[in-house]
């Protein structure tokens, strides 16, 4: 008499079978896929204009980033101001989310987590910006590697 495994227990089983490099592949792929969705993408130069919008010096801002005129400091308090905001924002995605409750929560899964992966990387797109970083999309519209391997390191 053999014992029985269920659907989830083969499914998790299967996951924990799979190399750190499959693993690796997954999320990248996942952030490749959530990057392309056109309200993540964050516009280095609008960002930039909003956030510094009474700014002196935007034009050099714009041209060479935040980091060449404010100090570490101000920028960190700034990133702490977004950080914050979009903190608030996701956890109140997830509560109306979450509100049907039943098997509706449970299908929403899977969106749970592209929504994690969408607030994480457009959070990043707007720190990297704030401390001078080029545009993180290719002309393609996708994240460039380096930036997904960043997105990966951070929030994974």
């Amino acid at each position: 008499m053999g014992v029985k495994h269920n659907a989830s227990y083969q499914s998790g089983e299967n996951m924990a079978k799979k190399t750190d490099e499959e693993l690796y592949d997954v999320a990248i792929n996942m952030i490749g896929s959530v990057a392309k969705l056109p309200v993540i993408r964050v516009d280095r130069e609008a960002f930039l204009r909003q956030q510094f919008a009474g700014s002196e010096y935007l034009d050099e801002i714009l041209e060479h980033g935040p980091q060449h005129v404010y100090t570490a400091e101000s920028l960190r308090r700034k990133a702490d101001g977004l950080i914050k905001k979009s903190t608030n924002q996701t956890t109140l995605a997830a509560f109306v989310a979450g509100i049907p409750g039943g098997p509706a929560a449970v299908a929403a899964g899977g969106a749970d987590v592209a929504q994690y992966f969408g607030f994480a990387i457009n959070l990043a797109q707007k720190i990297a910006y704030l401390f001078g970083e080029d545009d993180l999309f290719t002309d393609e519209s996708e994240l460039n590697e380096g930036a997904k391997s960043e997105s990966l390191r951070i929030w994974v």
